[in-house]
């Protein structure tokens, strides 16, 4: 995608809601529609700096909040293997470049590279426990310890 063509080029990273759905995180059995109504985070990096993209071109990030649990029972799924595991890793892909598509028009069409990370893929290359993204759950109820808060 052309920098030009984004639509939203005033903000490099935004959080989008594709519907009024509301998820249960403390759900871990996995559910492919969850991704539908998963809140997206998108992030657009190259237009802070364009020289991690090629010449009149972006880099697109979609993240998506869920837990490392919600696909762990394929990881190891014993009859479906590991075929199904990346199948499904494809699956959730699509749909997040579908939802991301309602900011994005045709995004899904512009894509010269793609990459997909899973919670395994995070922990594997950055050694971050469960795959973590960042250095604190976002999960409400652990976020806050109520004995030193006072919550």
């Amino acid at each position: 995608m052309r920098p030009e063509e984004c639509p939203i080029r005033d903000a490099a990273h935004i959080l989008f809601s594709p519907s009024y759905t509301p998820l249960d995180f403390g759900e871990h059995r996995f559910n492919l529609d969850f991704y539908r109504h998963a809140s997206l985070m998108i992030t657009l990096p190259s237009l802070h700096d364009e020289t991690i993209a090629p010449p009149g071109e972006s880099v697109v990030i979609l993240h998506c909040l869920t837990t490392k649990e919600s696909l762990e029972q394929l990881r190891f799924d014993k009859d479906n293997g590991q075929e199904t595991y990346k199948i499904v890793k494809k699956q959730i892909t699509d749909i997040l470049i579908a939802n991301a598509e309602k900011l994005l028009p045709r995004l899904s069409h512009k894509g010269e590279v793609q990459l997909t990370a899973s919670h395994n893929t995070l922990e594997r290359y950055t050694l971050n426990s469960g795959g973590a993204t960042v250095g604190w759950t976002c999960h409400p109820q652990e976020a806050f310890n109520r004995s030193v808060t006072g919550l």
